[in-house]
């Protein structure tokens, strides 16, 4: 299967709910910190083949405030099939997060990717955004989860899990069949703020 270097440009919003703000809202989650939004996109069989792959899922309703500019070199940590990408490929990505809402994101993508929906959860400095993504002009379709934990200077802990839940067409890059799934985690361990 023929791979090259995937440039990835997010745009995120979101607003966090601090305890310190009482005034603000907070979304209503289920025991696991997920919303129902989040439920319906990403039923219990969706999320355990996620967490199988090794993404942490960081449910809650106090996620961090990750507003900014951030970038990172990514490498290929796993696959949940046979796979001709090695160990290691890496990719280099760029994402911002904005503030529209406490718990729904809005997502832009320059690497051909369209965000249907985002949402966030977390506690303290822990976060997962959980977000369905197409491809313009294609049948393509999958779910996605990023997650780390927010510090000063950047995102510590950063994984990025995909999963087609429609076959890729034959000219996308991933390749990915429905089901199919790669899990990216950062070289460094640290996603960079600008």
């Amino acid at each position: 299967m023929k791979r090259f270097l995937t440039i990835l440009v997010f745009g995120f919003a979101l607003t966090a709910c601090t305890k310190d703000d009482p005034g603000k809202p907070t979304a209503s989650v289920d025991q696991e910190g997920l919303t129902v939004e989040i439920r319906q996109l990403f039923p219990d069989n969706i999320l355990s083949q996620f967490k199988s792959i090794g993404i942490a899922i960081n449910g809650g309703n106090n996620p961090p405030d990750i507003e900014g500019h951030y970038t990172a070199i990514t490498i290929f940590a796993r696959s949940n099939f046979a796979d001709s990408m090695p160990v290691g490929f890496e990719s280099w990505m760029a994402f911002s997060f904005k503030k529209p809402d406490y718990s729904t994101l809005k997502v832009d993508c320059n690497s051909g990717e369209r965000v249907i929906n985002a949402y966030i959860t977390g506690n303290g400095s822990r976060f997962s955004v959980f977000m369905e993504c197409t491809v313009p002009s294609s049948t393509f379709k999958t779910l996605e989860i990023v997650s780390g934990e927010y510090t000063a200077v950047g995102i510590q802990n950063f994984q990025w899990a995909v999963m087609a839940t429609v076959d890729a067409p034959g000219s996308y890059s991933t390749g990915l069949k429905k089901g199919q799934m790669y899990l990216y985690e950062t070289t460094e361990g640290l996603v960079i703020r600008r």
